[in-house]
């Protein structure tokens, strides 16, 4: 069996390759502050690039995009974001008509779609808080590592039973044939009027 016998070549590193051990020593040394700081520092100087190194574009201007807010936490935005949508409640009406009557069937085919209306809206704003804590989460990461920000989710759009629509498509079922299809649940902040007539 042949052995090989190894021979390291001692070559002089790349130009960049030199750059970068130099700032990486620079970091080591250092007793306050973080290695993006120093790379920050190093690539904005004004000094003369190494030879055979192309001058890069600073990298600072990344630590400069505005974080979520200076003076708030992506935590806190999120908390407020939360706040300013909660997720709407439509009352249901009471059902006043004599039992199994048109009336009683109406309000409480109403109320049915009243209800379906704010379980889905709990829904929305469940995933909403879930988004939002992600958002917070990745944002406190992103600024520790000096990447620009990422804007928050966008507010979910609730929705809620329009009554005078509801009554329209009451009174049509009243013809033969397929029933029409439900137009009355519209995003509520198109929504006017959600008590019944």
């Amino acid at each position: 069996m042949k052995t090989l016998s190894l021979t390291r070549h001692s070559e002089p590193a790349p130009p960049i390759a030199q750059s970068l051990l130099k700032l990486q020593s620079l970091a080591n040394k250092a007793s306050s502050g973080s290695f993006a700081q120093y790379l920050t520092a190093s690539l904005s100087s004004t000094k003369s690039p190494s030879a055979g190194v192309a001058r890069q574009s600073p990298v600072g201007s990344q630590n400069s995009a505005p974080v979520a807010s200076a003076k708030q936490t992506p935590a806190q935005v999120a908390t407020q974001l939360l706040a300013q949508n909660p997720p709407p409640a439509q009352p249901t009406e009471p059902v006043n008509g004599p039992l199994y009557s048109g009336t009683y069937m109406q309000e409480l085919t109403y109320n049915g779609f009243v209800n379906q209306a704010n379980l889905q809206n709990q829904n929305a704003a469940a995933h909403y808080q879930l988004d939002m804590s992600n958002w917070a989460l990745n944002e406190t990461q992103r600024e520790s590592l000096g990447l620009p920000s990422q804007p928050p989710p966008s507010a979910p759009q609730y929705v809620a039973v329009n009554a005078s629509g509801f009554n329209q498509w009451w009174s049509s079922l009243a013809s033969f044939g397929d029933p029409p299809p439900v137009t009355f649940i519209n995003p509520s902040s198109d929504q006017q009027s959600t008590t019944s007539a």
